[in-house]
């Protein structure tokens, strides 16, 4: 039996979060893509609105994230799925989270950043308050594993 994945990050062929995505898919898994970003685009890349957004930490946005969370599961039935793995996670709040954990699915968050530091501000703020939703975190630097048990 195949693990089935929905794979939460950016789907540009570019970005390492689309590397992991397609690196799951190679070793066998079926994977599908939802991009927050792409949802998102418009209010993320203005250039008023999208600084606003990543230095509060994307606390206005969480209601319209939630309700994408919510279409997600119900046009897309993750309840299927294995494993909803969220890559990068900025964008979801605990509200959203909730709702990804009402579909019985392991989540596995990973980020490759520094969520707990300080050089980008609030940028994680809504990300930080969600991290005991979560089943399995996966980070990339060693200290950052203390910091996140802080949370």
């Amino acid at each position: 039996m195949t693990l089935k994945i929905i794979y939460i990050g950016d789907e540009c062929a570019g970005s390492t979060s689309r590397h992991r995505a397609d690196a799951l898919s190679r070793l066998g898994y079926t994977v599908q893509i939802a991009d927050p970003y792409l949802a998102f685009k418009d209010k993320l890349h203005g250039k008023i609105e999208g600084v606003f957004h990543y230095y509060s930490g994307y606390r206005s946005l969480q209601s319209g994230i939630t309700e994408w969370i919510q279409n997600l599961i119900d046009r897309e039935r993750i309840k299927p799925f294995d494993m909803v793995w969220v890559d990068s996670g900025e964008l979801l709040g605990s509200k959203a989270v909730e709702f990804l954990s009402l579909t019985g699915a392991t989540l596995v968050f990973y980020n490759h950043d520094d969520p707990t530091g300080k050089r980008d501000g609030r940028r994680f703020d809504s990300l930080l308050k969600s991290l005991a939703l979560y089943d399995l975190c996966v980070v990339v630097r060693k200290q950052t594993i203390g910091e996140f048990q802080g949370h």
